[in-house]
């Protein structure tokens, strides 16, 4: 096959990126679970690329342990294929690939149920995506990952005295250096503080609970797993305040986006 340009995912990939970056306000979160807003391709669209990925947007975070192949399922009639799925909370896009390229000129059916948002609410009904591809089997490059000189500028305001440094760190979470995050942060158990009281243990429910500060596994990281993220994310859903604290301005959204790239790259400390 001719290889052709990699295509820029729509421009309602971008419009629907930018609606859902920003929080939901919780009064006008549903109560019945996790809504798609979109998916790329679209409903009923062909000429789909036949290595993917393909993405369905949500209007808010998935529980991560919800992210896996018994909820989210892609057939062409009774066959089905093989997928890596990896669910992005700051943009709040679930990504779909094939592990083999799928047939050309093929209609195929991506079905997701049962997916949870991070108050256990499960999505009302089940959503099927119906597409068709095309020739090509471009795929997309990596996102380029950042270095921990990118990252660790990220880190200034909570690496500050008597917190998140020095012999004693807050929470014992040292985020002063690349060693020192080596070494408390990826694969290190988070542990949550109760609101308003540094240092206290919470033992409340949380969807978040056991996750590692940052999740990397045989060198790829987790984003969607790494609780670190989501305390810079700010979600109310992380006991405490957001990183980094106030009065600290929150991390922009290119800043979020760096930092969940430098975990899916694998953390590199180096």
């Amino acid at each position: 096959l001719t290889r052709k340009p990699v295509r820029v995912v729509a421009a309602a990939f971008g419009i629907i990126t930018s609606l859902v970056a920003c929080d939901v306000p919780p009064d006008l979160i549903p109560e019945d679970g996790p809504v798609v807003l979109g998916a790329a391709p679209a409903d009923g669209e062909g000429d789909a690329d036949r290595a993917g990925p393909f993405r369905v947007f949500f209007d808010r975070r998935l529980f991560p342990r919800d992210v896996n192949r018994g909820r989210v399922s892609l057939e062409s009639g009774t066959r089905g294929s093989f997928l890596a799925l990896r669910f992005d909370p700051v943009d709040r896009v679930l990504l779909v690939s094939p592990q083999a390229q799928l047939d050309p000129a093929t209609r195929y059916r991506l079905t997701l149920e049962g997916l949870r948002d991070l108050e256990g609410r499960a999505m009302a009904s089940r959503t099927v995506i119906t597409f068709e591809t095309g020739e090509d089997a471009v795929g997309e490059p990596p996102p380029e990952a950042p270095t921990w000189a990118d990252v660790a500028p990220l880190f200034a305001g909570c690496a500050s005295e008597g917190c998140h440094v020095g012999p004693a760190p807050a929470l014992g979470l040292d985020l002063s250096s690349g060693e020192a995050v080596a070494r408390t942060a990826i694969g290190v158990p988070a542990v949550q503080t109760r609101v308003g009281a540094r240092d206290r243990v919470w033992y409340g429910a949380s969807s978040l609970d056991g996750l590692a500060r940052i999740d990397v596994v045989a060198g790829q990281g987790q984003p969607a797993r790494s609780y670190l993220l989501y305390k810079a994310l700010g979600d109310p859903h992380a006991a405490g305040e957001r990183m980094p604290p106030s009065p600290d301005p929150a991390l922009d959204a290119r800043s979020l986006r760096r930092l969940a790239d430098w975990i899916l790259a694998g953390a590199p400390t180096g």
